[in-house]
């Protein structure tokens, strides 16, 4: 072979082993390289001018980089590093609105693939006014008292106080708070202008930027002997402005109004008694007395009417000719029997959604829920039995007990240990043990046509509306037998106990389906007080009230109304709520804050509410 070939092929062979060692040389770093996923994750909390950005750690990642920009799909930009899966961005501008992206970088210097756009919002600035007190009383003395002006949302909140009389004397009238201290202001009585033996009131505006409430009002009053009356809504607390106040003895006879706090400062002919009687618009009226030698300021606290604040309607699980409602223990959840649909609804009573039907058996209306278990009891009408539910998984437990003919409503002891069905069609109540594998074990008979039913606070007594009769039956828990029948109205329905705390007495309330009126039985007395309703009465519900009060409500079937009782003043409250067509079922929440009224007709639920 020529030397020039020898020296070509030893020139190839050397370029050969050159480009596999090189080749194969890249392939290995390649393999080598640990690549950072793209982070997932992406949370952030705001506390003041500064974001702070957390996600979840990733692979292989020694540090991170974070890009921030406008918007999704326009230019980020480099804001800055972290060792550690969290950002603080210091940067940002109230009202405006970012997008991060988060990559990680391995200790090569190896930057993976970025997360996916997460975007925050900033809200703008917004202070919240508050006040306190809103009444402020100087009695007897000039001595300062202190206003003070609280920032209870974010930013700086501008207040000024405008309408300042000239007999009160300010220490500031305007100013800046922050989120952090609060401003006080001291008030003083002048001397300068005030009078003997007469009386001072004004309303001090606070004007603020509060976006929401920018007027807040704040009443002051001055006067040797004046007594201050402050009527407020029992459930909320707030004053009730344009209140009418009824004032009479010691020589006064005064009809006035509350001003813009609530407020009616009274200078008495002198001290003693006083009737107040107080009422407003949406509110229950309220007569109260009070003896100004023991007080100078008096609280009138009126129930405020609930109004309907929603209709609940089938969407997914339509209801069908609806019957009758009851709520959970807890007030979680509401339970209604669809009479044709042989099903009980389960409503989600927060949302007022409704989340699905149980199968129960034929023709269901009344139900009642154990006070002291988690079970619900179903009465079936077209099958003569009870279905039990267990509430904690909303599903039918074990058989259905076989009760008497055509049975309509029912009533558990307080101890949770016996159910008792009325039985319409034999004129019968059945009596089962809860606590013997839940068996009928006796059977009460009692008038014609028994319809509802009701027990005594210690389950002593049970009270049985006898529709065809015009009668309730007393029946003694403890004896199984019938010791007394009171006459009441016409057809005789829905019946309630009422065990009243602030009057120490027992009522049983009535409602006479044709003679249009509510029957009052007074349990101790052995009296009967009848009041008129509205056209063909049917539910009654009773709510407890904040100040241990009591307040029934009766579903009014011919007039598509509700009527309320106010057993503190035993009284029908003039004022109605109006309803869907033909209610019936009615039943009031664990809390008093919600109420629910069947409508059969248009088979909806109307929520009343405050």
């Amino acid at each position: 072979m020529p030397h020039c070939e020898r020296r070509s092929l030893v020139y190839f062979v050397l370029l050969t082993v050159f480009l596999y060692a090189f080749l194969t040389g890249c392939g290995d770093e390649d393999e080598e390289l640990n690549i950072p996923p793209a982070p997932r994750e992406l949370e952030h909390t705001l506390a003041k001018d500064t974001l702070s950005l957390r996600w979840q750690e990733a692979e292989y990642a020694e540090t991170y980089r974070i890009y921030r920009g406008t918007q999704v799909d326009g230019d980020f930009q480099t804001i800055g590093t972290s060792g550690i899966p969290v950002y603080d961005d210091a940067q940002i501008t109230r009202g405006s609105t970012y997008v991060y992206k988060i990559t990680g970088v391995s200790d090569e210097g190896v930057e993976g693939d970025p997360s996916a756009p997460y975007q925050v919002s900033i809200p703008l600035d917004k202070p919240c006014c508050d006040v306190n007190p809103t009444t402020i009383s100087f009695q007897d003395t000039e001595e300062g008292n202190i206003l003070t002006i609280k920032n209870t949302g974010t930013g700086i909140l501008e207040w000024e106080i405008q309408n300042v009389p000239e007999w009160l004397d300010l220490a500031q009238t305007s100013g800046q708070t922050g989120e952090e201290f609060p401003s006080e202001i001291q008030l003083s009585i002048s001397e300068r202008v005030l009078r003997l033996n007469e009386t001072y009131a004004e309303t001090l505006i606070i004007a603020s930027n509060d976006p929401d409430n920018p007027e807040r009002t704040v009443n002051v009053i001055f006067s040797s002997s004046a007594k201050v009356l402050i009527v407020q809504d029992l459930r909320s607390g707030f004053p009730i402005p344009g209140a009418l106040l009824e004032i009479e003895g010691k020589g006064i006879s005064d009809t006035v109004t509350t001003d813009a706090s609530g407020v009616y400062a009274f200078q008495p002919a002198s001290d003693g008694q006083y009737t107040i009687s107080a009422s407003g618009s949406g509110y229950m009226p309220k007569t109260e007395t009070i003896d100004t030698l023991l007080e100078d300021e008096f609280e009138i606290a009126l129930k405020p009417i609930p109004k309907v604040i929603g209709t609940i309607k089938g969407g997914i699980y339509p209801f069908n000719s609806p019957a009758y409602v009851a709520f959970s223990n807890n007030g979680n959840l509401a339970y209604v029997t669809n009479q044709q649909g042989n099903n009980v609804s389960v409503i989600d009573a927060s949302s007022d959604r409704i989340l699905r039907t149980i199968d129960v058996g034929q023709e269901p209306l009344g139900l009642v829920v154990n006070p002291r278990t988690s079970q619900l009891y179903v009465v079936n009408h077209g099958d003569n039995t009870v279905s039990v539910i267990d509430t904690n998984i909303n599903r039918v437990k074990g058989d259905p007990i076989q009760v008497g003919n055509l049975p309509i409503h029912a009533a558990v002891n307080d101890f949770g240990t016996s159910l008792y069905v009325v039985n319409s069609g034999e004129n019968t109540v059945s009596v089962i043990k809860l606590a013997l594998l839940s068996r009928e074990t006796q059977r009460i008979s009692v008038g014609r046509n028994p319809y509802g039913v009701a027990l005594s606070f210690d389950s002593r007594n049970l009270f049985v509306t006898n529709a065809s009769d015009d009668s309730v039956s007393v029946v003694s828990t403890i004896t199984g037998q019938v010791d007394r029948v009171v006459p009441v109205g016409n057809s005789p329905r829905d019946i309630a106990y009422v065990f009243t705390k602030d009057l120490d007495a027992s009522y049983v309330l009535i409602s006479n389906f044709l003679s249009d009126n509510l029957v009052v039985f007074d349990a101790d007395q052995m009296s009967v007080e009848i009041h008129e309703l509205g056209n063909f009465p049917i539910g009654l519900a009773v709510v407890s009230e904040p100040d241990d009060s009591y307040t029934a409500y009766a579903s009014i079937r011919g007039e598509n109304l509700v009527r309320i009782f106010d057993l503190a003043t035993m009284q029908v409250v003039d004022e109605s709520i109006r309803v869907g067509s033909s209610p019936g079922g009615i039943a009031a929440h664990p809390d008093g804050h919600k109420i629910y009224v069947v409508n059969s007709d248009e088979n909806s639920i109307s929520v009343l509410g405050y």
